[in-house]
């Protein structure tokens, strides 16, 4: 999957402070596997973002 997505850098960055606010755990009803694609999702999202901020 190929996604682009524009915003302004304050918008990311405040995007990026929600998303490391949450808790995959309680997200997910208590199913391993869920969490585990919440965390993986997470992660790829947010180093996604990071790199677009760090590109700007």
């Amino acid at each position: 999957m190929v996604c682009t997505i524009e915003m302004p850098n304050a918008d990311a960055e405040a995007l990026l402070r929600f998303l490391k606010t949450v808790d995959t755990r309680s997200q997910s009803n208590g199913d391993p596997y869920e969490q585990s694609r919440l965390e993986a999702a997470l992660e790829e999202l947010t180093e996604a973002i990071e790199a677009g901020v760090g590109d700007a």
